[in-house]
């Protein structure tokens, strides 16, 4: 979505004014004669220069995923500021004069080369940043071979730019017409080719500023900050020996963080916890999640959590003799009959004989 967003960046306000501006002002430095024909090229020059330059900015601005359109600052108009954007004029500027010094068959051979391979140069390119890279046959072959069909659409997207052009400059129309429908089918262009880029990103190995990839990435790192600070929270309350504050504090954000993250939480949880100095602080935290693993239904992680703290500390209990029933009646049929022996001899020892239920007592003589 973000790609195709980004193809609407030629007809924004500032894209369409800057056409505009530099269309006006190169048909009337375009009337100039004589020797004011001379004075005036270093304007076209500098117009000319702009627009290529914005051109080249609406490209990166749409490969980084990015659908708004750039500002045409004072700070593209001349020839400094880069040297990227200059490289394509310059292979154009080239194939120009190499195509008016042969014969018309090899200025058709000529055409039939460089046209298809300008979106895969100008790709590359802007990938990379590296010069080289825009004659680099490696490189052509790489965005070729990674935008696949898609890189077929802007082949012809060159060819139907090329035709339009040539129909304009041939049509009786107004200079300023002329020029300005050249503007915009060059932002076009260029555009397409950036938006392409984006799309294809995860077969080009592309990284870009902006990508469904790079937001789950954010989101990801400010959940992952967000969980360290809870656990932090909990440790410094479990160093004031305030357990049941502490477990308040680990429910509270299981609760809100929502069952969806539990696979991934849990074992993060559970593996600091461990490191915890004291095993009393761990065993606060494992109650409370197989408290609420068992309050979601979660019996599978819960076993795994029982089964990770009984590896090392040999007196952990759950909350309560309903836990450890429903614990150890799960990881029988899951072949883990020792861990439910286990559990429930721990239990034994810390409840006490007398008050034991009976589906805990059946339980027990099951797998005595």
């Amino acid at each position: 979505m973000t790609s195709l967003r980004a193809l609407s960046m030629p007809f924004h306000l500032t894209s369409l004014l800057l056409v505009g501006f530099v269309a006006t002002f190169l048909a009337v430095l375009g009337i100039a004669s004589g020797p004011m024909a001379l004075i005036a090229l270093p304007g076209i020059f500098i117009l000319v220069s702009w627009l290529n330059k914005y051109a080249f900015a609406q490209l990166e601005q749409a490969a980084n995923g990015v659908s708004d359109a750039p500002v045409a600052s004072l700070e593209m108009l001349g020839p400094f500021g880069g040297v990227r954007p200059w490289v394509h004029p310059v292979l154009a500027g080239g194939l120009l004069y190499l195509m008016s010094v042969v014969s018309p068959p090899a200025r058709v051979a000529v055409s039939v080369v460089a046209l298809p391979l300008f979106p895969a140069s100008l790709a590359a390119l802007a990938m990379t940043h590296r010069l080289t890279d825009a004659i680099n046959p490696l490189a052509l072959w790489r965005v070729i071979a990674g935008m696949r069909g898609t890189y077929l659409l802007l082949v012809a997207a060159v060819a139907v730019v090329a035709v339009c052009g040539a129909g304009v400059q041939a049509m009786p129309v107004w200079a300023v017409i002329r020029y300005a429908v050249l503007g915009f089918l060059l932002l076009c262009l260029y555009t397409l080719i950036g938006g392409a880029l984006h799309a294809r990103r995860l077969e080009l190995n592309f990284e870009p500023q902006v990508s469904p990839e790079r937001s789950a990435e954010r989101v990801e790192a400010e959940y992952a900050r967000r969980r360290q600070a809870m656990m932090d929270e909990v440790y410094s309350i479990l160093k004031v020996r305030n357990g049941v504050r502490a477990g308040e504090v680990l429910q509270r954000w299981l609760a809100e963080s929502g069952e969806h993250h539990l696979y991934a939480d849990v074992p993060i949880i559970l593996g600091q916890a461990m490191q915890f100095p004291e095993r009393r602080g761990l065993a606060t935290v494992a109650r409370t999640l197989i408290s609420h693993l068992m309050q979601v239904k979660r019996l599978s992680l819960a076993v795994t959590v029982m089964e990770t703290v009984s590896a090392v500390t040999t007196d952990f209990t759950p909350a309560s003799e309903a836990e450890v029933v429903a614990l150890a009646g799960y990881a029988v049929p899951a072949g883990k009959r020792s861990l439910a022996r286990a559990m429930i001899q721990r239990w034994v020892q810390y409840a006490g004989d007398a008050g034991l239920s009976d589906a805990l007592r059946t339980l027990r003589a099951e797998l005595a």
